[in-house]
């Protein structure tokens, strides 16, 4: 069995999308991939998020827009996983 990179695994992803085929187990597990590395960043945004909302007392409306786009893509990945919706959702973290 090998091993397989995170570049093979975009790789293929992306020639599954590009060919039109339907989401395969590697296109989950590079969503999956994708979501827990969104989800490092973002927990360092709110980290580093904080000094302005000290200072300021509001945040920046990147990291809102950031924020509210990585929840909506998970919970559409959520809903795809647990057979919601028949559509693969695309990545996207706006509307």
């Amino acid at each position: 069995m090998t091993r397989a990179t995170l570049a093979d695994l975009l790789a293929a992803a992306a020639a599954a999308a590009d060919t039109g085929a339907t989401a395969t187990a590697t296109m989950e597990a590079t969503t999956w991939i994708a979501i827990g590395i969104l989800g490092i960043v973002l927990g360092l945004l709110f980290l580093v998020n904080w000094i302005p909302v000290l200072v300021n007392g509001r945040q920046a409306s990147s990291i809102v827009n950031f924020t509210g786009g990585f929840y909506r893509w998970t919970f559409r990945v959520l809903a795809y996983g647990l057979l919601l919706t028949g559509t693969y959702p695309p990545f996207r973290l706006g509307e």
